[in-house]
């Protein structure tokens, strides 16, 4: 069989090297489905409500399209929530692909804002933020992006939440956790993460075994809308190992697939093991949400971030 040539008979328009094979357009849309409806089936009940993570972006879109797709008559009602930090070179892009997204599989998209939540957009925190800080701008929007999302899944009454996380992230954030050392975040992570507390929405990773330009692949040839903008705000350790685990995967095809396998069959089962009973999370002090210190991430980077936005102000 020529590389050219789908197993099928039908011409191949992708080459999966880690799996030795070249797939057509409609076995390599089966093939993702398949992947993705191991994790969706196993995670989201029949008659379950679902809260979709939407940016606009491939990977969430696709994410939202699978889980709309694969859970048809199961009775399951999926609400995207679209986030929109306030970044005026990205965002209006990305918010008009998600708004068209919803519209075509005629779901009703929840919008909320840095602006409406905070009372500032994440534009305004990058001017105040110096230039040799610590935390850059990319930080504090990670941090509140993953609490609105969990505080708007809950007040919908998600039972879970689906993220666009795909096979590449999950790869990064495993090897990030195991060279930070920081074993108790890997054992709170996997492709269906369960909650360890009332008011944390369990995550569903539609993706998770599906590789970054499988899911670009996937969106263009299931005609998903999606937009190609990249955020100006990108930095830190993230991409560095982005990098490197991109030059293995070329010298060593499905390396990033051994690993995630390897870190979800081996150790996080015995990490959980090893942290069951220990998370001692309580309440924030400040805004009652879950956490293991006395004043949450949130509120802490909040009051830096008013502080930064006060001194800007004040020397204007």
């Amino acid at each position: 069989m020529s590389l050219s040539t789908c197993p099928c008979g039908r011409p191949a328009v992708i080459t999966l090297r880690y799996k030795h094979v070249s797939l057509c357009d409609l076995c390599f849309k089966k093939d993702v489905e398949e992947r993705a409806k191991a994790v969706i089936r196993s995670s989201i009940p029949p008659g379950a409500k679902a809260v979709a993570a939407l940016s606009g972006g491939k990977d969430s879109s696709t994410a939202l399209y699978l889980t709309y797709k694969l859970t048809r008559g199961l009775n399951v009602e999926i609400t995207p929530l679209l986030i929109d930090e306030g970044i005026s070179q990205y965002r209006p892009h990305t918010v008009k692909r998600a708004r068209e997204l919803a519209d075509m599989l005629g779901l009703q998209l929840v919008e909320v804002s840095f602006k409406e939540a905070f009372g500032f957009t994440l534009d305004d925190l990058d001017k105040a933020i110096p230039s040799k800080a610590i935390r850059k701008t990319c930080t504090y929007c990670g941090v509140l992006r993953r609490r609105l999302l969990n505080v708007y899944a809950r007040k919908l009454g998600a039972q879970v939440l689906v993220t666009g996380h795909n096979l590449d992230d999950l790869a990064q954030t495993y090897l990030m956790n195991l060279m930070r050392g920081d074993l108790y975040a890997l054992a709170k992570l996997g492709p269906y993460t369960r909650p360890i507390r009332e008011k944390l929405v369990p995550r569903v990773r539609p993706l998770s075994r599906v590789p970054e330009r499988e899911s670009a692949a996937y969106a263009m040839l299931a005609e998903i809308p999606f937009s190609l903008a990249e955020c100006p705000y990108i930095s830190g350790f993230r991409p560095k190992v982005r990098e490197l685990l991109n030059e293995v995967e070329a010298e060593k095809p499905g390396f990033k697939l051994g690993l995630v396998e390897l870190v979800e069959k081996k150790l996080i089962p015995k990490l959980r093991e090893l942290y069951r009973g220990e998370e001692r999370l309580r309440s924030c002090r400040i805004c009652s949400e879950p956490t293991t210190t006395e004043i949450c991430k949130v509120c802490e980077m909040l009051k830096e971030a008013k502080e930064l936005l006060s001194s800007r102000k004040a020397s204007d």
